[in-house]
């Protein structure tokens, strides 16, 4: 019952830092690009500190699973570092999942 919310507590306290933890990366980088909807959010917002992180969500584009892809495309989005558009339209020519497309198109959008 509670762990849900500690999770959460977990994802507010590490983005209040201005540098995070290096043992915490990883894990975060991990549930930012995951499976898990309800936790991609937050992960990504304690990542927000790191610097050149367009770079490597832009790595996501290419995995082999179509949820990662979906995962980079929304945040390189949200992001809003106009160095993501090239990759972005690298990875709209290659998509072959229309719902997947749909998704580039939408992060491209809010990128011009």
């Amino acid at each position: 019952y509670y762990i849900p919310e500690r999770r959460r507590n977990a994802f507010k306290v590490l983005a209040m830092f201005p540098k995070l933890p290096p043992g915490f990366v990883p894990l975060l980088w991990e549930i930012a690009l995951g499976d898990a909807k309800t936790d991609r959010k937050p992960a990504q917002e304690a990542l927000k500190s790191l610097p050149n992180k367009a770079e490597r969500v832009a790595v996501g584009l290419t995995n082999s699973r179509q949820t990662i892809r979906e995962a980079a495309a929304e945040w390189l989005g949200n992001i809003g570092d106009k160095s993501a558009i090239d990759p972005l339209k690298a990875a709209f020519r290659k998509e072959k999942i229309e719902a997947t497309k749909g998704i580039l198109m939408v992060a491209l959008e809010k990128l011009k």
